[in-house]
């Protein structure tokens, strides 16, 4: 699923508008329609003020995400240095991006399922195949 499509689905279940959302991170209606409409992706900053309006972990906004173009009008040191800062905070996101999706999944199921995460994660813990070395 598209970016657009996730930031569109996130947005209207949790029941608000555009123009709520826009507000919320200090935008113009009309830039968010942009990327709802897939004619413009948001930069990784954005994206994350996203995920918070909508309070959804920015991993289900996340997935396969691709670099936007840094602006027009932009010198071309300027693109090179905001696309080294996107690529920072890419680094960043892919870090927290397991802990995120497991506590999403976690709170995403009942008790018994809850319960059955936390089996497997203590038999995958135990298992010396998966174990840290000792660094």
């Amino acid at each position: 699923m598209k970016i657009e499509d996730k930031i569109r689905q996130a947005r209207l279940r949790k029941g608000i508008t555009q123009n709520q959302i826009a507000e919320k991170i200090g935008i113009s209606q009309p830039t968010y329609a942009q990327w709802e409409n897939g004619k413009r992706k948001p930069k990784l900053e954005t994206l994350k003020k996203i995920a918070d309006a909508l309070e959804v972990p920015v991993s289900i906004l996340y997935d396969d995400y691709e670099f936007v173009d840094p602006g027009e009008g932009l010198t071309e040191d300027q693109k090179a240095k905001q696309k080294a800062h996107d690529q920072e905070q890419l680094e960043v996101i892919k870090k927290f991006y397991s802990r995120d999706k497991l506590l999403h999944n976690f709170n995403a199921v009942n008790e018994e399922g809850q319960q059955k995460i936390v089996e497997y994660s203590n038999d995958i813990a135990e298992n010396p195949k998966y174990k840290k070395g000792d660094d």
